[in-house]
């Protein structure tokens, strides 16, 4: 952990099950926002957008520092709501392991990648793919092929 950030390992040693027995899908139907205090938003589920989001985070951070507790799917949890706090966190694949993670979440859909991969295998997919991703390539992919595409599909709605 880099000595000038926050140690936010203590406030993450929490386990946070979701689950429901319809599967979780009453979670995500339209909802109106029941909290009084910052604390209280569920930051998965209530509509917050815009100023109203930005402003519960200040709160939060302005009330507990790095770390906040917080509602994440009516589940009590912490939140990293410092850029300081999430790149520390992201950093720390010791205590706060990246990689189960997206094996859970992009792995059914993208496959096997970089971002699901931990240690030696993450890097050596890394390096395979971190020239793709250079300036000048992304460049040349929007001016050679996007940009191409786009007016294929723009003219197909004509």
């Amino acid at each position: 952990m880099d000595a000038s950030g926050p140690d936010v390992r203590g406030a993450l040693d929490v386990d946070l099950q979701v689950g429901a027995a319809d599967g979780g899908a009453a979670l995500w139907q339209t909802r109106t926002s029941t909290a009084t205090r910052p604390e209280e938003v569920d930051l998965s589920l209530d509509p917050l957008v815009g100023d109203e989001f930005h402003d519960t985070l200040r709160a939060l951070r302005e009330a507990h520092g790095h770390v906040a507790p917080t509602v994440v799917f009516e589940q009590p949890a912490h939140g990293l709501v410092t850029w300081e706090a999430v790149r520390e966190t992201l950093r720390d694949d010791d205590h706060v392991p990246g990689a189960p993670t997206y094996q859970l979440s992009t792995r059914p859909t993208l496959g096997h990648t970089f971002i699901d991969a931990s240690g030696d295998e993450h890097r050596r997919l890394r390096k395979l793919t971190t020239p793709a991703f250079r300036s000048r390539s992304i460049e040349r992919f929007d001016a050679d092929q996007l940009v191409r595409l786009g007016h294929e599909i723009v003219d197909r709605f004509a």
